[in-house]
């Protein structure tokens, strides 16, 4: 007998599996008696804490094991197939409940497999067919009615980001081929089952329904192929369950076959009997442990026995009286019942017969017993041992063995019991000699030599990579980052941004094009292009009407206004958003925040001389149409960087006889222009929109020698004020422009012509004194730049543009998301790619790109030191 004490459950099932090894392959060395699995077994009264580790811990050490455990049949494919199949009737074919029926891919269109006659081939296609059919109904909204009916779907699919449409022909065909099919199949049977008069009619549908479709073949399909993997077990289970349902519709037929059919009444009988049959079980070899209950136990039951999880709580058995009656009131009432009546306490007899269910368990192996129990469990710690293992302790010479976690101390005797489990535990010896900076010891070592000379080489080699492997990616070469990208860059500033704000982002997203899944709605680049869209046709519709801002009515805006939003919402693109009650309620917000935007235009436009000359200006070029030539930067490698994109609005005045150019960039989010952003190449926008709206000035206005009043943000959104502060001077305020300004007296009284003394601007950061001076208020004063600085700044933006270019042509991936110190805002935050990149700042090799605050002094001071060299 031996008793030991473990770290752990999991570690104590380790302990024995380790054992029941050790104890088999010694039997069958020369002299000793052979000892087979079958004389073996493992006892406990814990299967919910114990049962979920065997099979896996077992496995690993080829250890055959029979776990006499039932399991409900509620988890089969076939179980799901119908809950799911009744569900799309229940909730008129919502879009989960039809992918949860098409994914039990016990449903596979006739069409696929004549077409396919490899039966594996057909499965692989559906399911390829299945994944885009989801994708395109998540991203239309198909549900309900959109699978019953005749006419086929029509697949909508616009890049925002590039503008243009994508063809999605070929994504049509496939959809609509597995959506006609469904139809066909499976609401057509809904219309036959409700039109049978009798239960014995309705099951015979039923049964013709999943004939038809194939379900019986296909779970022959799949129990072949567990018998070819070898697993016997899951094999019978196919066939169990389909038993089973031909069982419950035969006494359904008995029972009720010429009763009224009752829909519901099928359903739940259906669902609920099946929910509650377990699988028969079967051992489905001859030398295999058994792992039984400790309680129901017997001597000699085995060769030998494994009791485990023996502590103080759980052997023995502390029993809590569940019953409507205490012990106390079952005692009196007992007192009070004729002789020979008594009422029995349950809990009292399982407290008596423990002492029982310990000898028999004692006495249950003939040749070796081990005993054992964790010294932690869950949220138990330093749990004591049981009773029965103190008495035998104290009464007996044994001693308490420790059988303690693997470390870098431990004698593999205890511990090695198949070269499977060896990879493991070198992989974490390994990990905890790194850790404490030490060595494998000889043992060791030598064992990892056996095992690399083994058949689990292989498998070793691949695990072991896990020891020196680092969460970094590889450059490209120069040669596949030009195959890659092209010897030329065409790039929007939002993805250099990107570039700067994380590269591995930037090269999953641009380099290897992955996106994310489409899902019904209206997302931040939609709305953008609604508010752009809006805005733009409203300025465009003032000049082709020979308006002016500041003098149009209220009404002419207005009516202007709904003329533009019944053009754009009549767009094929937007028709989503008639769809449903919600979308269209979106749809009047958009509505109503556009008219409001459109108002502090009108009231903008009243108070400065900056007056709109363009709109969306298209620089580069985006989705076949060509712009005026923008930036054309040219790099190392003989190609060169084109920028594309759209200046939101240009603005021009003239101040004595001098020319002055702004641009303006609409945003439907808060945005604040932050020179250190700008300065390490996170915010380019207004400074590469300013800059290319200057180079081809003449172009734009007719002019030349024009010079930058500046590149303002927008913010296009319609503000909740409280009904007291709601007055036209706090709705005006709340437009207020962002950006960076031309630090110029002349400029400053273009900006706003309507400023009293000792006043703020409401459009502008700018303030009349009480000496009637205008200038730049004091809480902006960074942004506020000379002639000299935005020149300066836009010469940094070009150079920053330029090394972003040649960097991704060089193959250079770092995972390196950028980290603000400010606001603590993360690049990682809200990246869509986390699960590939799996960036872990705890790891030694990933670390953030920490983005300090810098002030406007030090920057510019930084610009000048790097001109200067």
């Amino acid at each position: 007998m031996e008793i030991w004490k473990a770290e752990n459950p999991e570690e104590e099932l380790r302990q024995v599996a380790t054992e029941i090894r050790r104890l088999v392959s010694l039997s069958f060395t020369k002299g000793n008696k052979p000892l087979y699995y079958r004389d073996i077994q493992l006892l406990t009264l814990n299967p919910e804490l114990y049962y979920s580790f065997i099979p896996s811990i077992f496995e690993e050490l080829d250890i055959p094991f029979y776990l006499d455990e039932d399991r409900q049949m509620k988890q089969h494919p076939l179980v799901e197939f119908i809950q799911a199949l009744f569900a799309l009737d229940n909730y008129y074919y919502r879009t989960s409940d039809v992918f949860r029926f098409l994914r039990t891919e016990l449903y596979i269109p006739k069409q696929l497999q004549e077409d396919t006659q490899d039966w594996q081939k057909a499965r692989d296609k559906y399911r390829w067919i299945v994944d885009i059919t989801e994708n395109q109904a998540l991203a239309h909204n198909f549900h309900g009615a959109d699978w019953t009916r005749e006419q086929d779907w029509r697949l909508f699919n616009f890049d925002f980001e590039k503008e243009e449409l994508i063809d999605t022909e070929n994504t049509e065909v496939l959809t609509n081929q597995l959506r006609n099919n469904f139809r066909n199949d499976i609401v057509s049977f809904f219309i036959s089952l409700k039109a049978a008069d009798t239960t014995k009619e309705a099951i015979i549908i039923f049964y013709q329904f999943l004939q038809k479709i194939g379900v019986e073949q296909q779970l022959i399909y799949w129990r072949e192929q567990e018998i070819v993997w070898g697993n016997l077990e899951q094999a019978r289970d196919h066939e169990q369950t389909w038993a089973s349902l031909m069982d419950l519709l035969d006494e359904l037929v008995e029972i009720y076959g010429e009763d009224p059919f009752d829909l519901d009444l099928f359903k739940e009988i259906l669902s609920s009997g099946l929910e509650n049959l377990t699988f028969g079980k079967v051992p489905t070899a001859i030398d295999q442990v058994q792992i039984n209950p400790l309680d129901l136990t017997r001597p000699l039951q085995a060769k030998v026995t494994f009791a485990i999880g023996l502590d103080e709580t759980s052997f023995p058995r502390t029993v809590e009286n569940k019953s409507l009656i205490s012990t106390e009131e079952r005692q009196q009432l007992n007192e009070n019942l004729q002789p020979g009546q008594y009422l029995k306490d349950q809990a009292e007899e399982t407290i008596r017969k423990e002492p029982f269910v310990a000898y028999n368990m004692l006495l249950s192996a003939s040749e070796k017993l081990y005993l054992s129990y964790p010294k932690n469990a869950d949220s138990k710690q330093n749990i004591k041992m049981s009773s029965y293992l103190a008495r035998i302790l104290k009464w007996t010479d044994l001693t308490l063995q420790d059988r303690c976690s693997l470390d870098l101390t431990c004698d593999p005797h205890h511990y090695v019991g198949s070269y499977k489990s060896l990879i493991r535990q070198l992989n974490s010896l390994y990990r905890q000699a790194q850790e404490e900076k030490s060595a494998l010891s000889g043992k060791w070592q030598s064992l990892k030599d056996l095992l690399l000379m083994s058949d689990y080489r292989s498998l070793a080699t691949k695990v072991f990579e896990s020891q020196v492997h680092r969460n970094v990616p590889v450059n490209l070469s120069p040669e596949l980052a030009e195959q890659l990208y092209g010897k030329n860059i065409y790039s929007s500033i939002s993805q250099i941004e990107t570039f700067y704000d994380y590269q591995y982002d930037y090269f999953l997203k641009f380099g290897l094009g992955l996106k994310e899944r489409e899902i019904y709605g209206l997302n931040s680049a939609m709305t953008g292009e609604i508010f752009h869209e809006a805005l733009d046709n409203f300025l465009k519709a003032v000049f082709q009407d020979d308006l002016s801002l500041t003098q149009m009515s209220e009404e002419q805006r207005q009516l202007l206004i709904d003329r533009v939003l019944k053009n754009i919402f009549g767009q094929e693109r937007y028709a989503f958003m008639e769809k449903n009650a919600r979308m269209s309620f979106i749809r009047y917000r958009l509505g109503k925040t556009v008219q409001h935007v459109s108002w502090g235009l009108k009231k903008q436009a009243e108070k400065t001389q900056l007056t709109p000359v363009q709109t969306e200006v298209l620089f580069g070029e985006i989705a076949g149409n060509q712009g005026i030539p923008g930036l054309e930067i040219p790099l190392s490698n003989g190609g060169k960087l084109y920028l594309r994109g759209k200046i939101d609005r240009v603005d021009t005045t003239t101040i004595d006889g001098k020319p002055w150019l702004a641009v303006m960039d609409y945003k439907s989010s808060a945005h604040q222009f932050d020179i250190t952003d700008s300065y390490y190449g996170l915010a380019m926008q207004l400074l590469t929109y300013l800059d290319i709206a200057l180079k081809d000035a003449v172009e734009l206005i007719g002019k030349k020698d024009v010079s930058g009043a500046g590149a303002y943000y927008f913010h296009v959104y319609d503000p909740i004020l409280a009904p007291k502060k709601a007055s036209e001077k706090e709705r005006l305020k709340q437009y207020k422009l962002d950006g960076l300004f031309a630090d110029d007296p002349e400029v400053f009284e273009a900006f706003d012509e309507t400023l009293n003394k000792s006043e703020h601007s409401l459009v502008f950061p700018i303030q009349k004194d009480k000496n009637e001076q205008i200038k730049g208020s004091v809480r902006s004063k960074e942004k506020f730049y000379t002639i000299e600085e935005m020149n300066t700044l836009m010469a940094h933006n070009r150079k920053k543009l330029k090394e972003a270019a040649e960097r991704i042509l060089s193959g250079e991936i770092k995972m390196n998301p950028s980290y603000k110190m400010k606001d603590k805002r993360r690049a990682t935050q809200y990246s869509p790619f986390r699960s590939i990149s799996l960036f872990d700042p705890m790891l030694e090799e990933n670390d953030y790109h920490r983005i300090h605050s810098l002030s406007k002094e030090e920057i510019m001071e930084r610009l000048k030191e790097e001109k200067d060299d």
